[in-house]
């Protein structure tokens, strides 16, 4: 009897076979998928492996759910056609059989009897933990399979793990013990962040024109947070709180005095605290304190540097982070005011170009849409915080000026030269160093026609379903999705940008947000379904280019035979671009002619459109075809790693459905 069925099963089969007579036609052939019953009398899903004739047939099954070495013999009266009712899950099968034998596993590691070693004891805490894991799957997924005949653990394995299992629990204890009584750390780290970014940040000078760079150490400052933190802090650890030695209130300021003599601080994030990072903050507020006046005129001062809708922002920015630190001072509150109406005033220039309310409180930001939005008609309940691979995401950046006025220019390998385009989309991980990735937006607007467009629109994870105009359109979120693919399971924060910088910056104009992002098994697996189901709707939009013309020219080029290394020639098409002159003395007579193109070409069942470049000396009357010209990449994926566009062999494959198609790239 097969080892599988007994695992599953006791399936035990005698069968009386009747004396020799006429044999009988076997009803089922080999290969066929038939249902077999069980000495538990219910039904399983098998393949019919083999025929042995005779009174009654005989056949030979194999099991679905169980390993293919596991086969049985059964009669024709235990068999009957696929789909005649009711049959057990060969899921559950294959989970049963998965959790003997891991019961195995356990066993044998145990006779190993490595009870000193804990390298072996970890392992065997693994074993088990699986063990019981699969157990419990079974149990909760298919209660009614029998799982009665799994034998328990030998009892010194138990022992064992119940052992293992109350140090463990006692070593947890120790730790959440010691965790609570390290607290010490956390004031540290915070405390640190206030005297670095924020106290160490300060100039030397408090002048309008030194403090008004100063957003983020006013921020990392905080000083009506802070004092209120100290108020909490100083009350569990007073000795920290307070200075030694001799009195310096003009040095030390508000804070407390404590006597000539330190005590002894035993934790050394708290005596970090108490030695470095309280004296430079409570000595930065001794030298802020009374300087009201000179903080409010730092933001008169922010709102004169530029004529920008951005450089008025930036003032307000400002004016809300020193309000941070000196709340409700009537002089602040009032070049606050004033910052916000100024912005108000720049912004009526701009007015033409935000389509609506949406776009007024969202400036200089990238929001995060679950599905495509119509500029002045933004769904704010389809406003997302959190990319999840495999649905849809759409981002727009709502500007402070025109895409053109942002000034990012990129080269066009059309046109052969640079022009102002959308700007790239700049991401990265948070915490992450180094340059960030640098995507490119499609966008068939480009150069004084985006004076008009005063927001980017970034398809970043399209709807497979949706119908561009090209195929080129699909290649970045494409390359977007082959990024994520490589991302391994974890909890991430994304930067992105959308500026003419090549940086992540947020004090350049343009648009800026966070995503966060998680990465598990699942998510990458729907996100290889989401690629798979793009990348086949990109494969539907391509068509043959008639950027240069559409009549077949193959038989007016005179080496066009010279190609079929690259497969069956279908079609080529092509036009003289430019010329090439001679160099100096003779700059002025022409060297030759030269030409692109595209070619058509068949090979393997397969069809791919390949650009070509072309050649024309004066004296000769049409083009000869000279190379292979490289695939467009205006939308490959750049940074730490290039995503390139995939082509077949060097270029676009085009679908049979759509070889008399044309159209623009």
């Amino acid at each position: 009897m097969p080892r599988a069925f007994s695992i599953l099963v006791p399936l035990t089969c005698v069968l009386a076979l009747a004396p020799a007579t006429a044999e009988a036609k076997p009803k089922y052939r080999n290969g066929m998928p038939v249902e077999a019953q069980g000495p538990d009398g219910r039904w399983y899903r098998a393949k019919i492996w083999k025929v042995k004739k005779g009174n009654p047939p005989q056949y030979e099954l194999r099991f679905e759910g169980m390993p293919s070495s596991a086969r049985q013999w059964l009669p024709e009266d235990k068999l009957r056609p696929s789909g005649g009712g009711e049959v057990v899950d060969p899921a559950a099968i294959k989970a049963v059989i998965a959790a003997k034998q891991q019961f195995q596993r356990v066993v044998a590691h145990g006779k190993q009897g490595k009870w000193t070693n804990e390298r072996w004891n970890r392992d065997l805490d693994t074993l088990i933990n699986q063990l019981e894991a699969k157990v419990k799957a079974v149990q909760a997924k298919w209660p009614q399979e029998p799982l009665g005949n799994l034998p328990g653990l030998p009892a010194k394995l138990r022992a064992n793990a119940t052992l293992r299992r109350k140090q463990a629990g006692v070593a947890a204890g120790a730790k959440a013990a010691k965790a609570g009584q390290g607290e010490g750390a956390k004031l540290e780290a915070y405390y640190r962040r206030a005297a670095k970014e924020g106290a160490d940040s300060f100039p030397y000078d408090l002048t309008p024109k030194n403090l008004v760079d100063r957003e983020a150490a006013f921020l990392a400052l905080d000083l009506a947070a802070l004092e209120a933190r100290i108020a909490q802090d100083s009350a569990r650890f007073p000795a920290v709180f307070a200075y030694y030695g001799r009195q310096d209130p003009a040095k030390y300021g508000e804070m407390k005095y404590g006597g000539p003599k330190a005590p002894q601080i035993a934790d050394k994030d708290l005596k970090r605290v108490h030695q470095f990072h309280l004296p430079k903050i409570y000595q930065l507020k001794a030298r802020l304190k009374g300087k009201e006046k000179i903080l409010a005129e730092t933001v008169a001062f922010a709102m004169k540097r530029g004529k920008s809708v951005d450089d008025a922002l930036a003032a307000v920015r400002l004016g809300q982070a020193i309000l941070r630190c000196f709340p409700k001072d009537a002089g602040l509150e009032a070049q606050l005011a004033a910052a916000k109406a100024l912005v108000e005033t720049r912004l009526e220039a701009f007015a033409p170009l935000m389509k609506g309310p949406f776009h007024r409180q969202h400036l200089r930001q990238l929001v995060a849409f679950s599905s495509r939005q119509t500029l002045g008609q933004e769904q704010a309940g389809q406003v997302v915080a959190e990319l999840t691979p495999g649905k849809p995401l759409y981002l727009v950046g709502y500007l402070t000026e025109s895409v053109k006025d942002i000034g990012f220019t990129r080269r066009d390998s059309k046109l052969g030269f640079e022009t102002t385009r959308m700007p790239d989309l700049k991401f990265r991980l948070k915490g992450v160093q180094g340059q960030p990735f640098r995507l490119p937006v499609y966008s068939k607007v480009q150069g004084k026609g985006l004076a008009d467009v005063g927001a980017v629109v970034i398809d970043l994870l399209p709807d497979p379903s949706t119908t561009y105009a090209t195929h080129y359109a699909y290649l970045p979120a494409l390359h977007f999705a082959r990024w994520l693919l490589e991302l391994k399971p974890g909890s991430y924060t994304l930067e992105l940008s959308a500026t003419a910088g090549l940086r992540v910056d947020s004090t350049q104009n343009g648009a800026h947000g966070e995503l966060k992002l998680t990465v598990t098994p699942e998510s990458q697996a729907q996100l290889k379904a989401y690629y798979k189901a793009l990348w086949a709707k990109k494969l539907s939009t391509v068509v043959y280019p008639d950027d240069y013309g559409v009549r077949d020219r193959k038989t007016e080029i005179p080496n066009a035979d010279h190609l079929a290394k690259y497969g069956k020639l279908l079609k080529l098409t092509c036009a003289q671009t430019n010329k090439v002159m001679k160099p100096f003395p003779n700059q002025h007579q022409i060297k030759n002619y030269v030409g692109m193109g595209y070619g058509l070409f068949e090979k393997g069942g397969r069809y791919v459109v390949i650009p070509l470049g072309f050649v024309r000396k004066p004296s000769e009357p049409v083009l000869r075809w000279t190379t292979v010209r490289g695939t467009p990449d205006d939308y490959a994926l750049r940074g730490p790693k290039e995503f390139l566009p995939t082509i077949l062999d060097h270029g676009y494959e085009i679908p049979q459905a759509n070889l008399a198609k044309t159209g623009s790239w």
